[in-house]
Protein backbone atom coordinates (compact mmCIF):
# COMPACT_ATOMS: atom_id res chain seq x y z
CA UNK A 1 0.00 0.00 0.00
CA UNK A 2 1.83 3.40 -0.85
CA UNK A 3 1.99 6.11 1.47
CA UNK A 4 -1.02 8.49 -0.36
CA UNK A 5 -3.66 5.54 -0.28
CA UNK A 6 -2.72 4.83 3.37
CA UNK A 7 -3.23 8.76 4.09
CA UNK A 8 -6.38 8.93 2.71
CA UNK A 9 -7.30 5.28 4.15
CA UNK A 10 -6.57 7.11 7.79
CA UNK A 11 -7.83 10.60 6.61
CA UNK A 12 -11.11 8.98 5.88
CA UNK A 13 -11.12 7.40 9.29
CA UNK A 14 -10.84 11.24 10.91
CA UNK A 15 -13.22 12.83 8.62
CA UNK A 16 -15.94 10.28 10.74
CA UNK A 17 -14.79 11.51 14.15
CA UNK A 18 -14.58 14.99 13.06
CA UNK A 19 -18.35 15.13 11.50
CA UNK A 20 -19.72 13.31 15.25
CA UNK A 21 -21.60 15.92 16.92
CA UNK A 22 -21.58 13.45 20.08
CA UNK A 23 -18.76 14.14 20.43
CA UNK A 24 -16.77 17.06 21.78
CA UNK A 25 -13.81 18.76 20.31
CA UNK A 26 -11.67 17.19 22.79
CA UNK A 27 -12.99 13.71 22.52
CA UNK A 28 -13.15 13.67 18.53
CA UNK A 29 -9.37 14.80 18.78
CA UNK A 30 -8.71 11.74 21.50
CA UNK A 31 -10.47 9.42 19.54
CA UNK A 32 -8.67 10.04 16.45
CA UNK A 33 -5.65 9.88 18.02
CA UNK A 34 -6.69 6.33 19.29
CA UNK A 35 -8.19 5.18 16.04
CA UNK A 36 -4.67 6.02 14.47
CA UNK A 37 -2.81 4.14 16.39
CA UNK A 38 0.94 2.68 15.14
CA UNK A 39 1.17 4.66 11.64
CA UNK A 40 4.27 2.17 10.21
CA UNK A 41 7.21 0.81 11.81
CA UNK A 42 9.28 4.58 12.64
CA UNK A 43 6.11 5.96 13.23
CA UNK A 44 4.63 5.26 16.52
CA UNK A 45 2.17 7.90 18.79
CA UNK A 46 3.11 8.53 22.16
CA UNK A 47 1.21 6.47 24.61
CA UNK A 48 -1.49 8.55 26.29
CA UNK A 49 -0.09 7.52 29.73
CA UNK A 50 3.34 8.13 29.30
CA UNK A 51 2.31 11.66 27.83
CA UNK A 52 0.38 12.46 31.02
CA UNK A 53 3.12 11.00 32.91
CA UNK A 54 5.69 13.50 30.95
CA UNK A 55 2.96 16.50 31.29
CA UNK A 56 2.97 15.92 35.02
CA UNK A 57 6.51 16.92 35.61
CA UNK A 58 6.13 20.52 34.45
CA UNK A 59 4.88 22.71 37.68
CA UNK A 60 1.44 23.93 37.12
CA UNK A 61 2.43 27.23 37.25
CA UNK A 62 5.19 26.65 34.95
CA UNK A 63 2.58 25.83 32.19
CA UNK A 64 0.37 28.16 33.18
CA UNK A 65 2.18 31.25 33.33
CA UNK A 66 4.22 29.84 30.00
CA UNK A 67 4.04 31.84 26.75
CA UNK A 68 5.20 29.30 24.66
CA UNK A 69 5.14 25.21 24.21
CA UNK A 70 7.15 23.75 21.59
CA UNK A 71 5.92 19.92 20.73
CA UNK A 72 8.62 18.33 18.46
CA UNK A 73 8.40 15.23 16.23
CA UNK A 74 4.38 15.00 16.66
CA UNK A 75 2.76 12.29 15.21
CA UNK A 76 -0.76 13.80 15.97
CA UNK A 77 -0.26 16.32 18.26
CA UNK A 78 -0.44 14.09 21.44
CA UNK A 79 1.41 16.59 23.66
CA UNK A 80 -1.25 19.37 22.56
CA UNK A 81 -3.71 16.90 23.06
CA UNK A 82 -2.84 16.17 26.51
CA UNK A 83 -2.53 19.78 27.56
CA UNK A 84 -5.90 20.78 26.28
CA UNK A 85 -7.19 17.73 28.58
CA UNK A 86 -5.26 18.70 31.60
CA UNK A 87 -5.30 22.92 31.42
CA UNK A 88 -8.10 23.70 28.55
CA UNK A 89 -8.00 24.90 25.11
CA UNK A 90 -6.34 28.65 26.17
CA UNK A 91 -3.48 26.74 27.53
CA UNK A 92 -3.56 24.52 24.27
CA UNK A 93 -3.27 27.60 22.05
CA UNK A 94 0.28 28.10 23.30
CA UNK A 95 1.74 24.74 21.74
CA UNK A 96 3.32 25.11 18.92
CA UNK A 97 3.86 21.72 16.56
CA UNK A 98 6.69 20.01 14.20
CA UNK A 99 5.49 17.15 12.44
CA UNK A 100 7.65 13.83 12.22
CA UNK A 101 6.76 13.51 8.24
CA UNK A 102 5.01 14.50 5.60
CA UNK A 103 2.22 12.03 6.19
CA UNK A 104 1.73 13.28 10.26
CA UNK A 105 1.08 16.85 9.14
CA UNK A 106 -1.97 16.15 7.29
CA UNK A 107 -2.89 14.29 10.60
CA UNK A 108 -1.88 17.32 12.78
CA UNK A 109 -3.68 19.72 10.34
CA UNK A 110 -6.76 17.56 11.50
CA UNK A 111 -6.56 17.14 15.13
CA UNK A 112 -6.13 21.04 14.95
CA UNK A 113 -9.06 21.41 13.11
CA UNK A 114 -10.87 19.53 15.17
CA UNK A 115 -10.12 21.21 18.76
CA UNK A 116 -10.99 24.70 16.84
CA UNK A 117 -7.49 25.87 17.09
CA UNK A 118 -5.22 27.67 13.76
CA UNK A 119 -3.21 25.48 11.74
CA UNK A 120 -1.15 28.66 12.70
CA UNK A 121 0.06 26.21 15.66
CA UNK A 122 1.32 23.64 12.99
CA UNK A 123 5.54 25.26 12.30
CA UNK A 124 5.98 24.60 8.19
CA UNK A 125 9.92 23.36 8.40
CA UNK A 126 9.58 21.98 4.66
CA UNK A 127 6.25 22.58 3.12
CA UNK A 128 6.58 19.52 0.44
CA UNK A 129 6.06 16.11 0.50
CA UNK A 130 9.37 15.02 0.78
CA UNK A 131 9.53 16.56 4.34
CA UNK A 132 11.22 14.57 6.92
CA UNK A 133 11.85 15.56 10.15
CA UNK A 134 15.80 15.32 10.33
CA UNK A 135 14.79 18.43 8.22
CA UNK A 136 14.59 19.95 11.85
CA UNK A 137 18.07 19.25 13.00
CA UNK A 138 19.66 21.46 10.05
CA UNK A 139 16.91 24.69 10.30
CA UNK A 140 18.87 27.33 11.91
CA UNK A 141 18.07 28.02 15.58
CA UNK A 142 17.04 31.68 14.66
CA UNK A 143 14.63 30.78 12.69
CA UNK A 144 13.05 28.16 14.92
CA UNK A 145 13.31 30.94 17.52
CA UNK A 146 11.47 33.67 14.88
CA UNK A 147 8.30 31.10 15.27
CA UNK A 148 8.55 32.61 19.11
CA UNK A 149 8.97 35.83 18.54
CA UNK A 150 13.14 35.24 18.59
CA UNK A 151 12.98 33.89 22.29
CA UNK A 152 13.44 30.76 23.54
CA UNK A 153 10.45 28.38 24.22
CA UNK A 154 9.45 27.81 27.61
CA UNK A 155 8.68 24.20 27.43
CA UNK A 156 9.88 21.62 24.59
CA UNK A 157 7.65 17.99 24.41
CA UNK A 158 9.47 15.34 22.33
CA UNK A 159 9.25 11.80 21.60
CA UNK A 160 12.46 11.84 19.82
CA UNK A 161 12.87 9.76 16.46
CA UNK A 162 15.63 6.96 16.18
CA UNK A 163 18.10 5.78 14.25
CA UNK A 164 18.01 2.18 12.31
CA UNK A 165 21.24 1.28 14.32
CA UNK A 166 21.83 0.71 17.87
CA UNK A 167 24.88 2.76 17.98
CA UNK A 168 22.79 6.34 16.53
CA UNK A 169 22.87 8.61 18.11
CA UNK A 170 19.82 10.68 16.15
CA UNK A 171 17.89 11.12 19.27
CA UNK A 172 20.62 12.46 20.80
CA UNK A 173 20.88 15.60 18.41
CA UNK A 174 17.48 16.11 18.94
CA UNK A 175 17.26 16.68 22.44
CA UNK A 176 20.71 18.71 21.86
CA UNK A 177 18.91 20.48 19.20
CA UNK A 178 16.05 21.50 21.78
CA UNK A 179 18.01 22.33 24.17
CA UNK A 180 19.60 25.07 22.14
CA UNK A 181 15.31 26.83 21.41
CA UNK A 182 13.87 25.93 24.48
CA UNK A 183 14.42 26.49 28.30
CA UNK A 184 12.96 23.35 29.99
CA UNK A 185 12.32 20.28 27.92
CA UNK A 186 10.81 16.96 28.76
CA UNK A 187 11.91 14.24 26.98
CA UNK A 188 11.30 9.90 26.58
CA UNK A 189 13.86 8.02 25.63
CA UNK A 190 15.53 4.85 26.55
CA UNK A 191 16.74 4.79 30.37
CA UNK A 192 19.87 2.92 29.53
CA UNK A 193 21.25 6.17 28.26
CA UNK A 194 21.97 6.69 31.67
CA UNK A 195 22.37 3.53 33.00
CA UNK A 196 24.37 1.44 30.18
CA UNK A 197 26.30 4.01 27.08
CA UNK A 198 28.26 1.66 25.00
CA UNK A 199 30.12 3.85 22.63
CA UNK A 200 31.70 6.89 22.71
CA UNK A 201 29.68 9.46 20.69
CA UNK A 202 26.77 8.24 23.05
CA UNK A 203 29.06 9.20 26.15
CA UNK A 204 30.00 12.45 24.80
CA UNK A 205 26.03 14.00 24.91
CA UNK A 206 25.72 12.11 28.21
CA UNK A 207 28.38 14.21 29.60
CA UNK A 208 27.27 17.36 28.23
CA UNK A 209 23.40 16.94 29.11
CA UNK A 210 24.35 16.15 32.54
CA UNK A 211 24.78 19.53 32.50
CA UNK A 212 21.34 20.47 31.95
CA UNK A 213 19.91 17.00 33.68
CA UNK A 214 17.45 17.63 36.67
CA UNK A 215 15.37 14.18 37.26
CA UNK A 216 14.86 10.98 34.78
CA UNK A 217 12.21 8.24 36.08
CA UNK A 218 12.10 5.45 34.71
CA UNK A 219 9.30 3.58 33.17
CA UNK A 220 8.41 0.00 31.92
CA UNK A 221 8.77 -0.11 28.07
CA UNK A 222 5.51 -2.26 27.37
CA UNK A 223 4.09 1.28 27.21
CA UNK A 224 5.22 1.31 23.56
CA UNK A 225 3.56 -1.35 22.39
CA UNK A 226 4.91 -3.39 19.12
CA UNK A 227 8.82 -2.00 19.66
CA UNK A 228 11.92 -3.29 21.00
CA UNK A 229 12.47 -0.35 23.29
CA UNK A 230 14.01 -0.97 26.46
CA UNK A 231 12.78 0.37 29.53
CA UNK A 232 12.29 4.06 28.34
CA UNK A 233 13.03 6.91 30.83
CA UNK A 234 11.51 10.38 31.32
CA UNK A 235 13.92 12.87 31.50
CA UNK A 236 13.78 16.86 32.23
CA UNK A 237 16.38 19.05 31.22
CA UNK A 238 16.62 22.78 31.87
CA UNK A 239 18.49 24.66 29.69
CA UNK A 240 18.86 27.41 32.38
CA UNK A 241 20.67 24.89 34.78
CA UNK A 242 24.90 25.32 33.74
CA UNK A 243 23.95 29.27 33.22
CA UNK A 244 22.97 29.68 37.58
CA UNK A 245 25.81 27.07 38.18
CA UNK A 246 28.51 29.28 36.23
Amino acid sequence: VSERSRIEMYLSKLYLIMNDSSMSPLERAQTSIMKLGKLDKNEVITPKILVDKMISKLDENDIKNAESILEVNSKTCEFLVGIHEKYGKEIAKKVKVIASSSMSKHFIKMILKMLELDESNLIEINDTENYNIKDFLDMDNNDILKENGGKKFDICLMNPPYGSTGGDTLHLRFVEKCLSVAKKQIVVMPFTFVTKVNNKPAQKYKEKFDKYLIEIQEEDYKQFSNTNMPNVGIYVFDSNKKDSQD
